[in-house]
């Protein structure tokens, strides 16, 4: 019983995976952030291209 008991408080007070979590936020906010930088540079850049095109066709 003793063994079961220290097995258990060794588990709970085991934080080692946590780090490990909390890099993985970082890492999906970082990622989120960037796949919405990069959807709004693609819309502008588009736009930008698009004028480029009509302005070309018009010459």
């Amino acid at each position: 019983m003793k063994m079961m008991m220290k097995l258990l408080r060794d588990y709970k007070d085991n934080d080692s995976g946590a780090t490990a979590m909390e890099y993985g936020l970082i890492v999906a906010l970082i990622s989120v952030t960037l796949i919405a930088a990069f959807s709004l540079i693609a819309a502008n850049s588009d736009s930008l291209w698009n004028t480029v095109i009509n302005d070309f066709e018009a010459a």
